[in-house]
């Protein structure tokens, strides 16, 4: 039995044990349960035995709930959620970006019409990640379009495999793929999450808007942004670049020839999208309406076709995020109790930080940046449990739930080991021999740490100033 499977024992004896002894004076056996089957979830999650998908523990987790005897409707109320229609078809979205090849035009028309210099690659790898972010929500996809270029760039600017500026670049495209969207409620995959998961807890249902979100997030998100790009070209000093013209990439966008019929019914399709998606109020149509409807369009105009749906949806995701999105309403259940459980014991710690509501902010990040070397799963899992407790922040130190939301953003995104980031691993296999090695990846952790805390002291007050925080 190899290591993995050890630690999926491990966690499935511990949760078996809570389940028969009880332990939790306040929590009834019908929560210990659930509880039990969730700790086992997670153990598939974390440790991935066998490189088994994620939506095979959500399968394990699912059929555990309702062998306990939780209600068939709550366990698969995360597949009615509005945030798995949205996802459904918008990670077929991120797929149509790569099979027209209307990703990769995109990136290079925005990057040969700007001098080859450090800076005007930054810019460009922000507007190629926002553009890309506007047409799907799916950071997997963004980053198997982005990666592959990058180290193209880097090849074309003579730059050496582990230098400095080889690094610098490609970290700079990876963090443009991952960060920015957050920063709209469509524009990564946290948005639709948090979407699902505030419809199943009372009090929350209202409060996840696209207007409310970009509130809440956009500044930060792009505060972030900056202090790590700065932050990075300061540790890495990237060496000067010897071309001083944009000629060669104009080569390599000229080698991809005129725009395809395919390529220019999928930008005016996920176009419209978009603008649906940010102009809701003007014409009431709704985000899953918007979603669903272009997913319809694209294969009237045979962008995609049958055998697409196996290949451009991402099952093992939806799966996933399906059976997560129904934990909040799980958990908030009378006759499980958890949140109440959890309610009655962290209440009383929010309590003692007596209205200091930065102090709360700062204590909490640094212990969901502790947690994250063990919830390896995007912080998702985590989520499920952290966002009944929202309304209590709320309510004991008038912090907005989209504020708390941002911290654990902040903390889903963070890399510091490969392991902890699938994004992370996944930007490195797809650069191959160009990557960053583990050193230069813990640097960039670090970085990622102190852009944090800078970006939380700039943001804590722009939300007082918005009233984010009262």
């Amino acid at each position: 039995m190899n290591n993995r499977w050890i630690g999926v024992v491990i966690c499935s004896i511990a949760g078996i044990l809570l389940a028969v002894f009880t332990p939790i004076q306040s929590l009834n056996p019908m929560g210990h349960k659930v509880l039990m089957a969730l700790i086992m979830g997670l153990g598939l999650w974390i440790f991935q035995p066998g490189k088994m998908p994620f939506a095979v523990g959500a399968c394990l987790l699912m059929a555990m709930l309702l062998l306990v005897g939780v209600s068939r409707n709550l366990v698969f109320a995360g597949f009615t959620s509005d945030s798995t229609w949205i996802l459904i078809p918008a990670t077929a979205f991120g797929y149509v970006l790569t099979k027209t090849g209307l990703g990769r035009r995109l990136a290079f028309l925005v990057i040969k019409t700007l001098k080859p210099t450090y800076l005007n690659l930054t810019v460009s790898w922000l507007i190629v990640g926002l553009i890309l972010s506007a047409f799907t929500p799916s950071i997997l996809i963004r980053i198997a379009i982005v990666m592959p270029i990058a180290a193209g760039c880097t090849s074309t600017l003579k730059l050496e495999p582990g230098s400095r500026g080889n690094t610098f670049l490609l970290l700079i495209a990876w963090t443009m793929a991952v960060i920015p969207g957050s920063g709209w409620l469509t524009g990564s995959l946290w948005g639709p999450v948090m979407m699902g998961m505030y419809s199943k807890v009372d009090g929350l249902k209202e409060l996840c808007t696209p207007g409310l979100w970009m509130s809440a997030m956009m500044v930060p998100m792009l505060t972030m942004t900056g202090l790590i790009v700065g932050g990075i070209y300061w540790v890495f000093k990237p060496e000067p670049l010897d071309i001083e013209d944009s000629e060669a990439f104009v080569e390599e966008y000229s080698k991809l020839g005129s725009w395809s019929r395919s390529e220019m019914f999928s930008g005016i399709i996920l176009a419209a999208t978009f603008v649906m998606f940010v102009t809701e109020k003007i014409h009431g149509v709704g985000n899953v309406t918007a979603c669903l409807l272009s997913f319809f369009l694209l294969f009237v105009v045979k962008v995609l076709e049958p055998d697409d749906i196996q290949k451009g949806v991402s099952w093992n995701l939806i799966l996933f995020l399906g059976c997560i999105l129904a934990l909040p309403a799980i958990f908030s259940s009378p006759d499980i109790g958890i949140s109440d459980w959890i309610k009655g014991t962290i209440s009383p710690m929010i309590s003692s930080f007596g209205g200091n509501q930065l102090f709360f902010i700062l204590v909490a990040v640094v212990v969901m940046y502790l947690w994250r070397f063990f919830d390896i799963a995007w912080m998702i899992p985590s989520m499920a449990l952290l966002v009944t407790m929202l309304p209590t922040v709320q309510t004991e130190l008038g912090i907005h739930p989209l504020v708390t939301s941002c911290l654990i953003i902040f903390a889903g995104n963070f890399t510091f080991v490969t392991y902890m980031q699938p994004f992370s691993l996944m930007g490195s296999s797809l650069v191959k021999e160009r990557s960053w090695t583990s050193q230069q990846l813990m640097q960039y952790g670090v970085v990622y740490l102190a852009s944090t805390f800078i970006t939380i002291f700039i943001s804590f007050a722009y939300w007082k100033i918005v009233g984010l925080v009262k």
